[in-house]
């Protein structure tokens, strides 16, 4: 199955109200890979990492700009499931 997860994301990206800094440490990304992708440096940025942030952002835009998972738990698994 091919799946483009890219350009969806990206929009999401640059569409979240959430803020840069709760989505990274939610989804144990660094600030830094969140800056090239939105740039354009990094064409391949890990399927994993983006379905993760996919889904975090896909439910924060359902929720209206809520953060998504808040408490450690969720977030832990979130990151252990890349």
């Amino acid at each position: 199955m091919d799946i483009k997860l890219y350009e969806p994301t990206l929009a999401l990206m640059r569409s979240t109200d959430v803020p840069v800094n709760v989505i990274c440490r939610d989804l144990g990304l660094s600030k830094r890979w969140w800056s090239n992708v939105m740039a354009g440096n990094i064409k391949d940025p890990g399927v994993r990492r983006m379905e993760r942030l996919y889904a975090y952002l896909a439910r924060s835009a359902d929720r209206g700009g809520d953060s998504g998972p808040t408490d450690t738990g969720r977030a832990h698994e979130l990151r252990r499931s890349a």
